[in-house]
């Protein structure tokens, strides 16, 4: 995305020494960093410690600073800083740069402040500072609440790397412009929907993010497992030998052990020595809905409810009624902290599924 224009022009510079002092101010003064011209120069009167203080009138925000060294008089700096001033009015440092040499480009979070230093930590001789540019990268907004389906209504959150820009969306499939709906509070969905949003910053329209959340009818559900009498508690245990490394080589594995254990901590407990596993059983939906269902391991996983399959790194989102639906989890135990899953959905608090919610 293109860049906004350069802030620094607008502020006002000053040096905390110049090199020759009130001799050297025309020829080597702090204006000289911010002038737009690579062939001026600002260098301090020592080769630590110096230091730019720039003020603007009113707060500004950026996400990009651009750094010359006026090369003609070697390349001499080897550790700087940038600070930008806090609300509370300390100092917050967002740029440490070991270099800087012909140009260097430094992006960071964005940042909106009326102050800013940048402090020459150290260099091989007196320094020479040809250019120090701020600028303003688009605003980035985002749909937080991640993609999925839904039964009755879904609240969903939008967010923006400057927390300071002006969220627009849009319900109707186009993209939206300064006029749409303002974000405030999470926005409630009863239907299908493409949710469109764009960040708005001092008149600049950032790209457009889109998420699509799909409305389920009851008749949508997977219908539960009816039992004949109230299921015994637990899951099915199936524990494999070191050798087993993929978990597609677990349908033609001997287990080493077999076991009933109330949840998949319990199972991780008694492998004794095994490294993989695969758990069987059933998952008790308390009210109809859609589950969330989210599994962490360090090694291959992967895990199965009703019809839904997920894996680390992206949740699964199953449609269940109310009722008991089986489940398969498959794991590769790996050096790491030890696997866990988690369930959120109607009448779930997003946490461990435990043996409460299981059984064979």
């Amino acid at each position: 995305a293109a860049l906004g224009p350069d802030l620094a022009p607008r502020a006002s510079v000053v040096a905390t020494s110049v090199l020759g002092g009130e001799e050297g101010e025309a020829s080597w003064g702090a204006a000289r960093a911010v002038d737009g011209d690579p062939e001026t120069a600002w260098a301090p009167a020592e080769r630590r410690g110096g230091a730019l203080l720039v003020a603007f009138p009113e707060p500004v925000a950026f996400d990009r600073v651009h750094l010359r060294e006026a090369l003609a008089h070697g390349q001499r700096l080897r550790d700087l800083a940038l600070d930008v001033e806090t609300p509370q009015g300390g100092w917050r440092t967002v740029v440490r740069q070991p270099t800087v040499g012909a140009r260097t480009e430094v992006a960071f979070a964005p940042v909106r402040t009326r102050r800013l230093r940048l402090r020459l930590i150290d260099a091989r001789e007196v320094p020479a500072l040809a250019e120090l540019a701020l600028h303003r990268s688009p605003p980035v907004a985002s749909v937080a609440t991640p993609p999925r389906p839904f039964l009755g209504a879904l609240d969903v959150e939008l967010a923006c790397d400057a927390p300071w820009a002006e969220l627009r969306y849009t319900t109707d499939g186009t993209d939206p412009v300064a006029s749409s709906p303002r974000y405030g509070e999470p926005v409630r969905l009863t239907a299908t929907t493409e949710l469109r949003v764009r960040a708005f910053e001092d008149g600049v329209a950032g790209p457009v993010a889109r998420a699509a959340f799909h409305a389920l009818a009851p008749a949508d559900l997977r219908p539960s497992v009816a039992f004949f009498r109230e299921p015994d508690a637990g899951l099915r245990l199936a524990a494999f030998a070191d050798g087993v490394e993929d978990l597609d080589a677990l349908s033609g594995a001997e287990p080493v052990r077999r076991a009933v254990v109330p949840d998949l901590d319990g199972a991780l407990a008694a492998l004794e020595g095994a490294r993989a596993l695969r758990l069987e059983g059933h998952f008790r939906a308390p009210a109809d809905g859609v589950f969330a269902f989210e599994l962490e391991s360090y090694g291959p996983a992967r895990a199965q409810v009703g019809d839904t399959s997920f894996a680390p790194g992206a949740p699964g989102f199953a449609a269940l009624a109310a009722g008991w639906h089986p489940v398969v989890v498959e794991l590769v135990v790996a050096p790491g902290p030890p696997p866990a899953w988690t369930v959120r959905g109607p009448g779930v608090e997003r946490g461990a599924v435990d043996a409460r919610m299981l059984a064979q």
